[in-house]
């Protein structure tokens, strides 16, 4: 069950749903695929950020803060969606009210 706790609920429902015997196997190969293509989906910022790195330090500048800058830019898009999100929600109420 931790795994499933750790791998998401999606992954467990499907689990759940091919429980048969017979598609054992599929759901063993499907848990585990999912598991790759998660791992790489979580990775590729870090390696992208580690290959940044690797260049700023060969040009002989020490930056000890790549994983700050990278937790402080998620944040700050994710404050600029919610903003737009709600100046797009505006817009489209306004134009709705004109319609009626």
């Amino acid at each position: 069950m931790l795994l499933f706790f750790l791998l998401g609920s999606d992954v467990f429902i499907q689990y759940r749903l091919r429980r048969t015997a017979a598609a054992a196997v599929a759901t063993m190969d499907n848990i585990v695929t999912s598991m790759l293509f998660a791992t790489i989906v979580a990775g590729t910022p870090l390696i992208i950020t580690a290959l940044g790195e690797l260049v700023t330090e060969k040009s002989g500048v020490l930056n000890l803060g790549a994983e700050g800058i990278m937790a402080v830019g998620a944040i700050a898009g994710l404050r600029r969606r919610a903003r737009l999100r709600q100046r797009v929600g505006r817009r489209v109420r306004r134009v709705s009210s004109r319609a009626r």
